[in-house]
């Protein structure tokens, strides 16, 4: 196993430009030990300089966790696919909040209920 980047389209790259950037790392779904194959080693500064590719391509950072069972062999290539319902992904969507953007979503003094 390892870490994966990957783009995600919302149909195709034939019909939308890839939404987001896609990290994916596993873990053990009982313990929730990463697979040090799939361990990303992330720093502040690898994650800012992630935000300002994603800002600059115009996409999203979308963390994806597959969380593997211990009931599934890390051999997976001789299993049916069925056996897919036994993962769980957890997945965190990295927004970078900017305040021009969301300055409707601060109250004014004036629509501050406690301002006098």
């Amino acid at each position: 196993m390892f870490v994966n980047v990957l783009v995600l389209y919302k149909e195709g790259p034939s019909f939308y430009h890839a939404s987001y950037i896609v990290i994916v790392e596993v873990a053990d779904a009982d313990s929730l030990i990463l697979d040090p194959a799939s361990n990303r080693s992330v720093t502040w500064n690898s994650l800012f300089g992630l935000e300002r590719l994603s800002e600059t391509a115009a996409k999203e950072i979308l963390f994806a966790q597959v969380l593997w069972p211990s009931s599934v062999s890390q051999d997976i290539s001789t299993t049916s696919p069925e056996i897919l319902s036994e993962f769980t992904v957890r997945e965190l969507l990295w927004r970078r909040w900017n305040p021009n953007q969301h300055r409707e979503d601060v109250p004014t003094e004036e629509e501050d209920d406690d301002s006098y």
